[in-house]
Formats: C-alpha cells, sequence, structure tokens
C-alpha cells in the first residue's frame, strides 16, 4: 500500500503520535487496527486500502483503535462497510459512547455516515464490531465536523384539515420549545411513581397504547377498561386533567387469520410470525369479508379517540410504528402496501369520523428508509424508535439523517427510546430532539438505568419537564 499522506497520517497515530484531526480528513484503514476474536484481514482490490476485514461473528469479534489526540474535537464519521448477507446492524462505541448503526444491505464497499464523535485530549479508543454480525469492514473515515446551525421553522398548518382548536395550541408549544429544548415523556403511567421518586420531577408526555381496544383482543377474552399493564382511555384522560400531554400508539392485532387466539407475551397478533393476514391482497378487495373487518378495526378505535375528542385532550397519534422493520404485520408487505394502509387510516380518521384531536407521528425504526414514509400531507412530526446498547448515546446519527431529510419540513422527536437519554450531551451535539418517550419496563425503561442517570436526563436545563410545561417554577435543574 502506498504511504500517502492519511497512511502516514494513520501510522503516526497508530504508533502513539498525535495529530489534528481538524486540519483534513483522515481515513483510519480497518486493516491497521487492532484485532480482537476471530476478526482478520484480507485482500481486494475494491477497498480503500486494499484490504478489509471481516470474521464478525459474534460479539467478541471486534477491532480497536487507539487515537492520540491534542483537544477536544467534535468530527464527523463515515464507515466504509460491505453487507453481502444482507442488511445488518453494527456497534459502533468512541470512548464510553457507544451507537447502533445500521448498515444497508450492499454487496459493493460502501460509506455511510455513522454520526458524529467526539474525540477528548489524550488517549481515545475507537471500537466496531458486534451487532448483527457477519459484515465486512474496510475503513473509518473522520472528518471536520460542521457547525451546529438553528433548526428551520416548519410550517405550522396541521395535516388534519380541521385541527381543533386545542390541537392547534399544543403543535404550536411543541413549535416554540423545538431546537431550544426537549420534552420529557414516559410510555405507560406505571413508570411515573419511580421516575417522581428518583428525579423529583414528571415527564410532560405521557405514552398510551390502544391495543386492548383491538377487536380481536376483545373477541378473545381481552377485557378494555379494566386495569392491566396497558392503561385505560380512563387513565389517560386523567392523566390529561393533570395537564399531561398525551401520545397512544396502537399495538393493532390483525382482524383476523391469527395464529394465536389470545394475546401472549411474544405470541400477540401484532407481530409478523402469530398472523397470516394477507394485508396486500386486502387492500386490494374493497368489497370482501377481510376488507369490511380491516374498517371495522379502524371504526373501533376511532369510538376511543372520540372520547378524547369529545374532552378536548389532542393526542400524539402514532400508528403503523417502525413498519419497515417488518417484525409488525402492517410493515411485512412491503413499503408501498404500509404506505396505503397509512392513507386509508388518516381519511378513515380524519374524513369519515371527523377526529379533529390528532397531531399524526410516523415512527421509523433506526433503519431510517424513508422509501416508508407515508409523505408530508399525512404526517405532522417524524421520528425514530431506538433501543442504543448506550442507554444515554445521544443518537446523533439517527438525528443527522432525520435533520437531512425533514429540517424545515417536520419536527423531529425520538418517539421510543431505551433508559434515560442525556439531553445536555444531546445539545451540545445539536441533537434536538422535540420529545423523547422512554418505553418502560426494568429493562429498557427508567428503572434500566442508574437513578443518577434518570435524575441528570430530568434536571438538565434543557429538558422540560411537567412543572415547567404548566407554568410552575422548579428548583435550579442543574443542582
Amino acid at each position: 500500500m502506498p504511504l500517502n499522506h492519511s497512511c502516514l497520517r494513520l501510522l503516526a497515530l497508530l504508533l502513539g503520535g498525535t495529530y489534528s484531526l481538524g486540519l483534513s480528513a483522515l481515513t483510519l484503514e480497518a486493516e491497521q487496527a487492532e484485532f480482537h476474536g476471530q476478526v482478520s484481514s484480507s485482500r481486494s482490490p475494491l477497498a480503500s486500502g486494499y484490504r478489509y476485514t471481516q470474521g464478525y461473528k459474534s460479539d467478541a469479534d471486534y477491532l480497536e483503535f487507539t487515537i492520540q489526540h491534542p483537544a477536544t474535537e467534535r468530527l464527523q464519521a463515515r464507515l466504509r462497510y460491505r453487507t453481502p448477507h444482507g442488511k445488518k446492524g453494527i456497534d459502533f462505541t468512541v470512548n464510553s459512547e457507544s451507537n447502533r448503526i445500521m448498515l444497508p444491505a450492499s454487496n459493493r464497499f460502501t460509506s455511510i455516515d455513522a454520526g458524529l464523535v467526539t474525540l477528548q485530549k489524550g488517549r481515545n479508543i475507537i471500537r466496531i464490531g458486534g451487532g448483527w454480525h457477519y459484515y465486512e469492514i474496510d475503513a473509518l473515515e473522520l472528518v471536520p465536523a460542521p457547525p451546529i446551525r438553528p433548526l428551520r421553522a416548519v410550517p405550522a398548518t396541521l395535516v388534519s384539515p380541521r385541527a381543533s382548536r386545542q390541537t392547534q395550541a399544543l403543535f404550536a408549544r411543541l413549535q416554540e420549545s423545538y431546537g431550544h429544548s426537549t420534552l420529557s415523556g414516559q410510555q405507560e403511567a406505571s413508570e411515573l411513581a419511580h421516575i417522581e421518586t428518583v428525579t423529583g420531577r414528571r415527564p410532560v408526555i405521557i405514552g398510551g397504547d390502544l391495543v386492548i381496544y383491538s377487536p380481536y383482543w376483545l373477541t378473545f377474552g381481552g377485557q378494555p377498561d379494566t386495569q392491566t399493564r396497558f392503561g385505560t382511555t380512563a387513565d389517560y384522560l386523567a392523566a390529561a386533567k393533570s395537564g399531561h400531554v398525551i401520545s397512544l400508539a396502537w399495538h393493532w392485532h390483525a382482524p383476523t387469520d391469527n395464529k394465536a387466539r389470545n394475546w401472549s407475551p411474544g405470541a400477540s397478533p401484532f407481530y409478523s410470525k402469530a398472523t397470516r393476514f394477507p394485508l396486500a391482497e386486502v387492500l386490494d378487495q374493497p368489497d370482501s369479508p377481510r376488507y369490511a373487518l380491516l374498517l371495522r378495526d379502524i371504526d373501533a378505535i376511532a369510538v376511543e379517540l372520540r372520547r378524547y375528542q369529545q374532552a378536548g385532550v389532542p393526542i400524539l397519534w402514532r400508528p403503523l410504528h417502525e413498519a419497515e422493520g417488518g417484525w409488525f404485520w402492517w410493515g411485512a408487505h412491503g413499503p408501498e402496501t404500509q404506505k396505503r394502509l397509512w392513507r386509508l387510516l388518516f381519511q378513515r380518521l380524519t374524513e369519515l369520523h371527523g377526529l379533529d384531536n390528532l397531531i399524526w407521528v410516523y415512527s421509523f425504526t433506526t433503519e431510517l428508509d424513508m422509501t416508508w414514509y407515508p409523505g408530508d400531507a399525512f404526517v405532522d412530526i417524524v421520528g425514530v424508535d431506538a433501543y442504543p446498547k448506550d442507554r444515554s448515546a445521544t443518537l446523533n446519527a439517527e438525528w443527522q439523517k432525520l435533520h437531512r431529510s425533514f429540517d424545515g419540513r417536520k419536527l423531529i422527536a425520538l418517539t421510543e427510546v431505551g433508559g434515560a437519554p442525556d439531553t445536555e450531551a444531546m445539545h451540545e451535539q445539536g441533537v434536538r430532539w422535540a420529545y423523547f418517550l422512554t418505553w418502560e419496563g426494568a429493562e429498557q425503561g427508567p428503572r434500566s438505568v442508574p437513578r443518577q442517570r434518570l435524575s441528570d436526563a430530568y434536571r438538565a436545563p434543557v429538558t422540560i419537564t411537567l412543572d415547567e410545561w404548566l407554568g410552575s417554577t422548579p428548583p435550579n435543574k442543574a443542582d
């Protein structure tokens, strides 16, 4: 391999030399890293340094760069890779911060943004590996990060043609805080006691789920207005009366053709593997019995949403989430079918049922495949559902992709997240989620992170909590 300028700099870095990365791009060839586990180097004329690395078969297989750096510096990372076995996820760790980077399927070496990284003054460790395994890594490029710029204003008009006064007012408040602060949120009210005990604060947003109102749930043993692990409409109306903003998802039990009669963890009929419902075929047959059942389900959910409308409660409405992952039946038949279903849902709820209290939220997976996006005419807020290995990761790679696609078009939110986000670090990196919604449970919810980390997330000056939302004056959150 010829010793060009980049190679000389790399050699110096690997030998402990000190170089500033702020002067020009630096390419770190994977074959020059320290190998762990079964990682090995192979030759290819298509690789950037004529070699690449493979053998990523387990979490013990990874490569590691050690970099001495003269000063703290923000850099943009790009990862050059190949995935001959389809799309993959890979863990990308810089010092203590780890992110899961999604690698689209590619039979050729290609590059993808790996987000912003911060190199500290002195010794830095970059680790690449783990994740979904069976990929190939060619090189890592680090370039000076672009300056953080203010977010562009998004249109004030909601996609619902006759949005209520309360709904417009909520959206206006979200716009007002967007780019300056991040609203706190929590899925399931059962987590509120723990959050308040640890942080002394309450989240602005409470997330609910209409799963217990799916007709299939009710037909085979589900009970609607009884206390389950899911809150009821009455619960969330009470929360709204206390000042909380309500976000609702819908783990929609497929209308028919399901393998299980009763709901059970891991085998629920909202999972693709638990149903044979032929969505694409049904949408092509509007006169069929299955199509009638599809409409029946939507109409049943409209009844519950109308209860919020009658109470003057706007909803962050988040249906058909994580479609591109394929694990839910509404995403198992490809993007065009899913978009047809989204538009049917939109038309039926807003036009036929006249619901004027919905702010339409579309949640991507971390693949962030834009071919699944329903279109600007049907979405008010876009977001991502992310469960990083590092539960306080800034998720800047996901933010950057959404920002490039939607800045000035839509508000961008962290619509699901595991653990407790480090909102202050996010804002320092220019990652300005409109709000976050932490998932529930001991493994993914606020109880899954150390108490201090949870407290820091809620007491950060950039995090809006319920007391601030309602206009009261909290103690100094920086204390």
